[in-house]
């Protein structure tokens, strides 16, 4: 009898790069999971239901994501449903909800730009059950993920959503308290050379232009029409692109301070509208 788990090992040892993908146990487990399988049951496997598993092991080997393949994403404690199609929640991202949860006042408004699965928006509303939000995307795939989302966190009766192109329209005609964003910010040169699990991911929500910013461009230019004279924006960033967000931000008359992630890399813009307002 030929044993699950040592096909599975010897299949993930071949394939090239698959431990930067995930850890064998982590990639183990998540083939155990999605066929219903304990340490018993996986060596009994009936010649078909074998065969389906060894074909998602080679699946998840060329590079499919996990979260993709299980379905959802962990964030900020949390368990997420995720599908192909929008942008998978990564740790990274949650230095935006922790830095919301502080600037956001009591009864506060909050714009998700760019929201895909909604997960910014959500984690926020689901510790702030007096606060509100507006998530915008252009992904109608990215809004149905988030809209389920926000049913499974019980929090839809205090989130709209909006279908906006953010390059071209403005995402709201009221002004908010508090503005999270996570756009793509990759430089469309760097896409090809991304991971291959990366580059499975919508390339809507990865490639930020020639130089990685024009989101940011586009909602600087017109901030003070979507955030209160007293608001933050919060913007997450490429690890390389502190100094470009202080320029810019300069630029369009707002004030910037960068915030670090977890690992001590530059991640997040923190922006108000008046350059002397001390954040």
């Amino acid at each position: 009898m030929i044993r699950t788990k040592a096909e599975c090992k010897r299949r993930y040892d071949a394939a090239p790069g698959a431990e930067d993908f995930f850890t064998f146990p982590v990639f183990f487990a998540a083939l155990c999971e999605k066929h219903a399988l304990d340490r018993f049951s996986r060596d009994v496997l009936s010649k078909e239901a074998r065969g389906a598993l060894l074909s998602d092991a080679d699946k998840l080997l060329s590079g499919y994501p996990l979260q993709y393949y299980l379905g959802e994403a962990e964030f900020f404690g949390q368990m997420f449903q995720i599908s192909e199609g929008v942008l998978i929640p990564r740790a990274d991202t949650e230095v935006l909800v922790r830095e919301a949860l502080a600037c956001l006042p009591e009864n506060g408004v909050l714009y998700d730009l760019c929201c895909g699965s909604g997960c910014i928006a959500i984690s926020v509303l689901h510790k702030r059950p007096d606060a509100f939000a507006v998530a915008v995307d252009l992904s109608d795939r990215a809004l149905e993920c988030a809209s389920v989302n926000a049913l499974r966190f019980q929090v839809r009766d205090r989130l709209i959503f909006r279908k906006r192109d953010l390059l071209r329209e403005s995402a709201a005609q009221k002004k908010a308290d508090l503005i999270c964003m996570n756009p793509p910010y990759i430089r469309t040169a760097v896409i090809e050379t991304l991971p291959e699990n990366v580059k499975r991911e919508p390339r809507l929500a990865l490639d930020g232009g020639a130089d990685g910013l024009i989101f940011y461009r586009a909602i600087l230019s017109r901030l003070s029409q979507i955030l209160k004279e007293d608001g933050v924006a919060l913007f997450e960033i490429g690890f390389d692109q502190g100094a470009d967000l202080m320029r810019l931000a300069d630029a369009y008359g707002c004030f910037a301070s960068i915030l670090p992630d977890l690992g001590g890399r530059d991640r997040a813009a923190k922006i108000t509208l008046a350059k002397s307002r001390s954040i």
